[in-house]
C-alpha cells in the first residue's frame, strides 16, 4: 500500500474523516472486537481510530425463543453495547448501529450492493444527501466472492448451497460475470474484490464501505482498494453487468445504513 496518507472522507455533512474503506466489526464476527480491544491495549492508540461497531444481527438473549431474529429493544441494546465495550478494551465507541432489522422496533433501511442498486432509483440517496447523510454499506463481498476464481460453473457449488438453485448462477449468465470482474481486475492489478470496493468508493464519493475479514492479508487487500481509480468505461461496464434482467429480478439483497 502506498505511504502517502490513506484516502479518508466525510462521514455525513458535520461528521468526522474516517478511512474511505472501514473494517467490518461486530459482537458476532467471530473475534473482531476482541482483536480490535487487544491491539489497543498494545498499542495505546484508541484515540487514533474513530471506532464503530454493530449490534443486532441476531438475538444473543440466553435461551432466546428464535436466536436468530434480530433485536433491537432498548434493554438488549444496553446489554450488547456494555459486551462490546469490555471486548474493545475501551470506554466509548464513536459509532454504535444496528446490523439488521428488528421487525417490532421500526426503522428505515434500504439494500445496496453490486448486485442491488435499487437505493439509487427509489429517492433514499437524494434524501440522505439532503439530510447530510451518509451511507454505510456493508457485505458487499459476499456476492464477489463467488466470482473471484473459486467457482466458475454452477457445479462447482455445494449441492447443499442454495446459490446452486439460483437462476442467475446458470453456467451462461455466472460465466458472462465471471469474465467481466476479472477482465477489469487484470486491467488493474487487482482483485474482483478490491475492484467490487473501488466501484463503490468510485461511484458515490459520500459511501464508506466496510468490508469484513478474517485475515490480515485480507484486511490489507480490502484496504488498498481505497486507492484504485477507476476509469470511467469500467464504472459503466460493470454497472452495465450487475443490471441484466437476471441480477435485476434475482439480485442478493445486502444493507445499508444512514449515519
Amino acid at each position: 500500500m502506498s505511504s502517502a496518507k490513506y484516502p479518508t472522507r466525510q462521514l455525513g455533512r458535520n461528521g468526522p474523516q474516517v478511512s474511505a474503506i472501514g473494517f467490518g466489526a461486530m459482537d458476532i464476527y467471530g473475534t473482531s472486537e476482541v482483536t480490535i480491544g487487544k491491539w489497543f491495549a498494545q498499542t495505546g492508540r484508541r484515540s487514533d481510530i474513530f471506532l464503530a461497531t454493530k449490534f443486532g444481527g441476531c438475538d444473543l438473549t440466553p435461551g432466546a425463543e428464535n436466536p436468530l431474529k434480530p433485536n433491537s429493544k432498548p434493554s438488549y441494546i444496553r446489554t450488547r453495547l456494555e459486551n462490546s465495550l469490555k471486548n474493545l478494551q475501551t470506554e466509548w465507541i464513536d459509532l454504535y448501529y444496528q446490523h439488521r432489522v428488528d421487525p417490532e422496533v421500526p426503522i428505515e433501511v434500504m439494500e445496496y450492493s453490486l448486485f442491488e442498486l435499487e437505493i439509487e432509483t427509489t429517492g433514499f440517496v437524494t434524501a440522505s444527501r439532503e439530510l447530510g447523510a451518509s451511507v454505510v454499506a456493508y457485505s458487499h463481498l459476499e456476492e464477489v466472492r463467488v466470482i473471484t476464481g473459486r467457482f466458475k460453473l454452477r457445479s462447482d457449488f455445494d449441492p447443499d448451497d442454495f446459490r446452486y438453485y439460483l437462476p442467475r448462477f446458470s453456467d451462461e449468465d455466472f460465466l458472462a460475470l465471471v469474465d467481466k470482474f476479472q477482465s477489469v481486475a487484470r486491467k488493474y492489478n487487482a482483485t474482483p474484490g478490491q475492484i467490487a470496493l473501488a466501484w463503490i468508493l468510485t461511484t458515490h464519493t459520500d459511501f464508506v464501505p466496510i468490508p469484513g475479514t478474517e485475515t490480515a492479508d485480507r484486511l490489507e487487500e480490502n484496504a488498498k482498494a481505497a486507492e484504485i481509480q477507476l476509469a470511467d468505461e469500467d464504472v459503466r461496464e460493470l454497472r452495465a453487468a450487475m443490471t441484466l434482467p437476471m441480477f435485476r429480478e434475482y439480485g442478493m439483497r445486502r444493507s445499508t445504513w444512514l449515519t
